[in-house]
């Protein structure tokens, strides 16, 4: 779809599992991507543990209804000194009601596979975002992203969270 309604060439950018989906942009039709910018994400698979825990999440969210993510959830993607940033709180809360519980279920659902192998097969100028406190996606992550895709360089949010968008757009 997204390729369907792009221009001809454009600009790529892919925030957290967003990130996957602009790698795959990217492996369907190169030729088009003329710069790419992936944001809090990572090409690692997933893991075990987390295959669980999603699976354990969605059992739960199947049988309830659905009212935004949970606090701690929330909390979590933040900056520890922006947890109580009620602002920034309600605006992914509303993103998350907005999209529905069958959006947060697809995406649960979603199996990373590693992509780690291709990632010097982008070719494309990179540029790499991660933020120094992220608790959902880790600067390693952001380090192998950038160190395996040729023309791709790193940079660092100081004192952001998992929500660079947000916190510190």
């Amino acid at each position: 779809i997204v390729l369907a309604k792009a221009p001809k060439q454009f600009i790529l950018i892919g925030f957290s599992m967003g990130g996957y989906v602009a790698r795959e942009i990217y492996r369907l039709e190169p030729s088009r991507v003329m710069l790419l910018a992936l944001i809090n994400t990572s090409a690692r698979a997933s893991s075990d543990e987390e295959r669980t825990k999603k699976d354990r999440t969605i059992s739960v969210v199947n049988d309830r209804l659905f009212y935004g993510l949970s606090h701690s959830s929330v909390k979590k993607a933040f900056n520890p000194d922006c947890e109580h940033d009620g602002v920034s709180f309600s605006r992914v809360q509303t993103m998350a009601k907005r999209l529905g519980k069958d959006v947060f279920i697809r995406q649960l659902a979603v199996n990373r596979e590693c992509g780690l192998s291709w990632l010097k097969e982008i070719l494309c100028p990179t540029l790499v975002v991660t933020s120094d406190n992220d608790r959902l996606r880790s600067i390693e992550e952001a380090y192998e992203l950038a160190q395996k895709i040729p023309n791709a360089r790193l940079k660092i949010i100081e004192k952001c969270g998992h929500m660079t968008p947000i916190e510190r757009p």
